[in-house]
C-alpha cells in the first residue's frame, strides 16, 4: 500500500479548515485511496447545495499528483475547478510532475484543459521553476512548440529578465537568435534582437546581436527611402538608432549609430518635448566633446 503524508507544498499556500489543519499538526497519514475516495467526495456538491470546499480539493489533489494511479481522478479534478489561481495552482503541479517524469502527452492534455490566458499564466510559472533549477533544455522543449518565431522570441525574452543566473540568460539569448532573425517585419525584428541583446553578458553573442539588429535598420531605411506613401517619422528614427547605440559593442559604431540618432532628432518639428527627450536619451552615447553641442 502507498503511503503518502498530509503534509502537502499546497498547504501553505491556501487557508484549509480547521479541522485539516488539526489532522496536519497532527501528522496524520493517510494512504493514497484515502485521499482519492475523499477527493472524489469533495468534487461532489451536497444535497443542500453548499459550494465546494475548493481549498480540500486543492490540497488533496495536490497530494495525489505524485500517484500514478490517482491521474484520472485529479484530472477531472482540474476539469471541475473554476478559473482561478487553485486551478493553476493545480495545474501546475500536474505538469511539473507530468515534465519531470517525461511525460509530454499527459502534460500536454493538461494544458488543453486551460483557457488561453491560464495556459499562458501557467506555463510562464512553470518554466520560471525550471530555470531556477537550471533546467534549460525542458524549458526549450516547452517554448518550441510555440506555433511562431515572435512568440518563440519574446517567451525567451520574458524568461531572461526573470533569471538571475547569467549563465541560463545567454542560454537563452543564444537558443532565441535564429528565431529572432526570421521575424518578418523589421521593427518587430530589431526590438526582438535589441531586448536579446541587454540580456546577454557574453560580448561575441552581443556582437552578433548588435550585427543583426544593425543590418536590420539599414535595410529598413532602404526600405522607407523607397517608399514615397509613407512620410518620414524623424522620432521612431532617433528611437530606432539610439536603441542600436545602447547595445553597440564597438565604440566607434555606437558613436555613429548616436550619431545618426541625433540627426534623426534635429528633424523633430512638431513636438519640441519629444526632441528634447530624443537629444537626453542620446547624449550617454555621444562623445565628451559633442554632448554640449547636442
Amino acid at each position: 500500500m502507498t503511503h503518502v503524508t498530509t503534509t502537502s507544498p499546497s498547504t501553505t499556500a491556501y487557508a484549509l479548515p480547521i479541522t485539516l489543519r488539526r489532522a496536519i499538526d497532527q501528522s496524520v497519514i493517510l494512504c493514497a485511496s484515502g485521499y482519492e475516495h475523499t477527493l472524489t467526495y469533495a468534487l461532489c456538491e451536497d444535497q443542500t447545495g453548499q459550494r465546494r470546499r475548493w481549498d480540500l480539493v486543492l490540497w488533496l489533489a495536490s497530494g495525489l499528483a505524485a500517484h500514478p494511479e490517482a491521474y484520472d481522478v485529479v484530472e477531472h479534478a482540474l476539469r471541475l475547478m473554476p478559473k482561478g489561481a487553485q486551478r493553476e495552482h493545480l495545474a501546475l503541479a500536474l505538469l511539473s510532475r507530468w515534465l519531470d517524469a517525461g511525460e509530454d502527452e499527459r502534460a500536454n492534455r493538461v494544458l488543453t484543459l486551460l483557457s488561453p490566458r491560464e495556459r499562458n499564466r501557467v506555463s510562464h510559472a512553470l518554466m520560471r521553476r525550471l530555470l531556477r533549477r537550471g533546467a534549460v533544455d525542458q524549458v526549450l522543449a516547452v517554448v518550441r512548440k510555440l506555433p511562431s518565431p515572435k512568440s518563440r522570441v519574446w517567451w525567451l525574452i520574458s524568461l531572461a529578465e526573470k533569471t538571475r543566473r547569467p549563465d541560463v540568460r545567454t542560454a537563452l539569448v543564444r537558443h532565441a537568435l535564429p528565431d529572432a532573425q526570421q521575424i518578418r517585419e523589421p521593427v518587430e525584428r530589431f526590438r526582438a534582437l535589441y531586448h536579446l541583446a541587454q540580456h546577454t553578458d557574453d560580448p561575441e553573442l552581443r556582437r552578433a546581436l548588435a550585427e543583426a539588429a544593425r543590418e536590420t535598420l539599414e535595410a529598413l531605411e532602404q526600405q522607407h527611402a523607397q517608399d514615397r506613401t509613407q512620410p518620414p517619422d524623424p522620432t521612431l528614427w532617433a528611437t530606432l538608432w539610439r536603441m542600436l547605440a545602447e547595445i553597440e559593442v564597438d565604440e566607434e559604431r555606437r558613436i555613429q549609430a548616436a550619431r545618426r540618432a541625433q540627426a534623426a532628432a534635429l528633424e523633430i518639428e512638431d513636438e519640441p518635448w519629444e526632441r528634447a527627450y530624443a537629444f537626453i536619451k542620446i547624449l550617454p552615447y555621444l562623445p565628451e566633446d559633442e554632448r554640449e553641442d547636442a
